[in-house]
């Protein structure tokens, strides 16, 4: 695997000192085409890209959490999982007073 990063990085290493903007396009082209034709390039998709979600409207808060499965919680249940939890070691004003 190191190996192929290695190319990678010579490659861009070699691109970045190139300043014909002709050359340039040529081997932008070559590398489209190449990555067009490579059975990796179906395959493999941009994790970001598939995260990315049209913006719809008009939906309510309580739909999106029907959706993800989610719920939301009221004060009361909150208070029982603070009063089930350890102490905390330090005081909140400390914890703030740390912060300035």
């Amino acid at each position: 695997m190191g190996q192929i990063n290695d190319i990678k990085l010579d490659l861009i290493k070699l691109v970045t000192k190139i300043s014909d903007i002709d050359h340039l396009w040529s081997i932008y082209q070559t590398a489209v085409s190449m990555q067009e034709k490579s059975p990796e390039s179906n395959e493999t998709e941009d994790p970001f890209l598939k995260g990315q979600v049209q913006v719809r409207m008009g939906v309510t808060k309580d739909q999106v959490f029907e959706e993800q499965g989610n719920k939301s919680i009221n004060f009361q249940e909150l208070q029982e999982i603070v009063a089930d939890s350890e102490p905390w070691e330090v005081s909140l004003e400390e914890m703030l007073d740390q912060l300035d």
